[in-house]
């Protein structure tokens, strides 16, 4: 087994890790206009803006991931499956959909950290399809703790993420109103 700073440092092209750092920051600034076009719009068009912010959001999530793994260089040939890759891309912007939607009906913190625990698993969900995409010869196994770490993570940042876009748009009170 080897660590995170050792496989991006000895088996990634930083070129192509520069790339998936730019399409995520691009993505997730859009991603979070988008969110705030739909906290101050008319509750009528509310829904188109966060479907547009899912599907960008989900995408740059993807688009972030896959080019990540282009990086990627362990000393033999890769492809990916086009079926599952597919599969992660519709699995990152569904998730992101269910969790934008949910975020915006439930309006306590509670629920919008429950919201963001929904985008977090809906991001493993990806990472761990597109990883089932891989065809090699030899086998990926996973190491169940930094399996876990991952989703814990992916859970942690995804509820933040949505419960700070929520209340700085003042749409959701962290204590109850005196």
């Amino acid at each position: 087994m080897f660590s995170v700073i050792s496989c991006l440092g000895a088996t990634h092209d930083w070129r192509f890790v520069a790339g998936a750092i730019v399409v995520c920051l691009i993505g997730t600034f859009s991603t979070v206009m988008m969110l705030a076009r739909a906290q101050e719009c008319a509750p009528k068009h509310t829904r188109h803006w966060i479907a547009a912010a899912a599907g960008t959001g989900g995408t740059s999530i993807w688009a972030t991931h896959f080019i990540a793994m282009l990086a990627y260089d362990g000393g033999y040939p890769l492809a990916y499956d086009g079926v599952i890759t597919g599969l992660s891309l519709l699995a990152s912007i569904a998730m992101s959909w269910a969790a934008f939607a949910a975020a915006f009906g439930w309006l306590s913190p509670l629920g919008v950290v429950g919201a963001g625990g929904m985008f977090g698993i809906g991001t493993a969900a990806m990472h761990f399809t597109g990883m089932l995409a891989i065809m090699m010869q030899g086998h990926l196994t996973y190491a169940p703790g930094s399996v876990a770490a991952a989703v814990a993570a992916s859970l942690f940042f995804g509820s933040l993420a949505l419960l700070v876009i929520r209340f700085l748009a003042g749409q959701c009170e962290l204590s109850s109103p005196t």
